[in-house]
């Protein structure tokens, strides 16, 4: 049942990709060019709102189309690639990669689809683009949201421009298992082969993610990231890059049973690269297996080398968390307003362009609703902005307790206390999440059910670990205990 399951999925994403690709540029190209042709039909005092209703209209329709065709309608769909679900006691076995332990990235397939992505969508908008200057005359300035389109277009050339160029500067990527499958409360290791590697002694940042992939009964799909740990190895010149993450014991394994409630491992390497950086994806097999002797012994090694890591950590040259003692003998942790630039700049230049499509929306005298939704989204985009680029706290732990203040550019706004008598666990948390990327924080876990979160941010796992370990210390908790997963979903 395992590998029908596992084989219908894979078969059905397939033709789900098939039928966006095909069916997305064209719907949009009709719907906007019947629109146009509608609304200058309309007599002058109508066209703006109508303009504005059909456009939502039509974003409506399409969107709820795909939900409709991502959904799970294959359900039983054979999978010639795979091996027979006669394995019930190895379900990694109904994958044939997974069984013949060698996964690939896909990097030419990878390239391929984004090339034909882009051409079809910049096809299917062509209309909205030569009908611009026709509807900015007709409708006002409220019709340059079709310039999203042709926005959208050039991003996607960028995108498949930019896989392009790294698959042909490094090939294909394979990652070999050599524990098949990786074990909870074991380890994942095995050997990365990249066919043009970057130059010896690089180093290539790994990545094991756990995925908890939700689709709602309104067939909304949504990849909550629970957990995610860190690695770093060293290029050989050669492309076999070693690979080795302990997965701690309270984790959950695959899990393709249910399509609403999945779980996926990730295995992600990145290096630095002249123009274009290298980047490979790998869902791997992640299950609670009963271990041999000598696998006990390997994520014994595996572990005891995560904690050497941890131990021996220090602060990489640009983190702007800063760890000092106080005058008192206690210890302050301060993380800094902009001590992420990028998520910041990210999640700024969004905002910016959310507050663009309000103003067109306002000044275009849209419905009441438009404005009221749109300008929520807008006011949560801000305190989001704010807390980026000028958020900051300051941890001091001492004299029995951690107080935790929170504010803006230093100054504390309001402040949390707990004594080290009602704390459990000091251990880091998955915090904030852009794309694939899930950034760390540290959790207080007291006796009960309080929790308190801070320092949202810490892009290393390792760092994070090394922060909470710290903290214990000072506070004389000894060692850490099972590390925190985040609730799915």
């Amino acid at each position: 049942m395992a590998a029908s399951v596992v084989a219908a999925d894979r078969v059905g994403r397939r033709a789900v990709v098939i039928l966006i690709i095909l069916a997305l540029p064209i719907c949009l190209a009709g719907g906007s060019f019947a629109l146009l042709k509608i609304t200058l039909r309309l007599p002058p005092s109508l066209r703006k709102a109508a303009f504005l209703l059909g456009g939502s209209i039509i974003f409506s329709i399409v969107g709820a189309l795909l939900h409709l065709v991502s959904g799970p309608a294959i359900t039983t769909v054979d999978c010639p690639g795979d091996v027979p679900s006669a394995q019930v006691d190895a379900p990694w076995m109904a994958r044939a990669d997974w069984a013949s332990g060698e996964i690939r990235a896909g990097a030419r397939s990878g390239a391929i689809t984004a090339w034909v992505l882009a051409i079809l969508w910049g096809l299917g908008s062509s209309p909205a683009t030569f009908l611009m200057p026709r509807a900015v005359a007709e409708h006002g300035y409220v019709s340059l949201w079709l310039l999203v389109f042709p926005a959208v277009g050039i991003c996607l050339l960028l995108w498949a421009a930019r896989r392009t160029i790294r698959w042909r500067l490094y090939g294909e990527s394979r990652f070999s298992l050599a524990t098949l499958p990786g074990q909870v409360g074991g380890s994942l290791e095995g050997t990365l082969h990249i066919d043009r590697p970057p130059p010896a002694t690089q180093p290539v940042s790994l990545r094991l993610t756990c995925i908890n992939r939700t689709r709602s009964a309104g067939n909304d799909s949504n990849d909550w990231i629970v957990w995610s740990d860190d690695s770093s190895a060293v290029s050989d010149g050669g492309g076999a890059i070693p690979v080795a993450f302990y997965i701690p014991e309270n984790c959950r394994p695959t899990d393709d049973s249910d399509s609403s409630d999945r779980i996926i491992w990730r295995l992600s390497a990145t290096a630095p690269g002249e123009g274009v950086p290298y980047a490979a994806e790998f869902e791997v097999p992640i299950f609670k297996v009963k271990e041999t002797a000598a696998q006990i012994v390997e994520a014994a090694r595996v572990r005891a080398r995560r904690e050497h890591d941890v131990e021996t950590h220090q602060a990489e040259p640009g983190s702007r968390i800063r760890i000092t003692p106080t005058a008192n003998g206690a210890t302050e942790i301060y993380f800094p307003a902009f001590r992420n630039p990028g998520p910041a700049l990210f999640v700024g230049a969004f905002y910016v362009f959310w507050t663009l499509v309000l103003a067109v929306i306002h000044y275009g005298h849209a419905p009441l609703i438009f404005p009221i939704v749109w300008g929520l989204f807008d006011v949560l985009l801000l305190l989001w902005t704010i807390s980026l680029w000028v958020g900051t706290t300051r941890v001091v732990i001492g004299g029995g307790e951690v107080a935790i203040y929170s504010g803006m550019l230093g100054a504390a706004l309001f402040t949390r206390r707990v004594a080290a008598a009602d704390i459990e666990a000091i251990c880091p948390d998955t915090g904030m999440t852009l794309g694939n990327k899930a950034y760390c924080r540290i959790q207080i876990r007291c006796h009960g059910s309080r929790r308190l979160n801070f320092g949202d941010g810490i892009p290393s796992r390792i760092e994070a670990d090394w922060l909470a370990e710290r903290m214990r210390e000072q506070l004389g908790l000894g060692k850490k205990p099972a590390p925190c997963v985040a609730a799915a979903g």
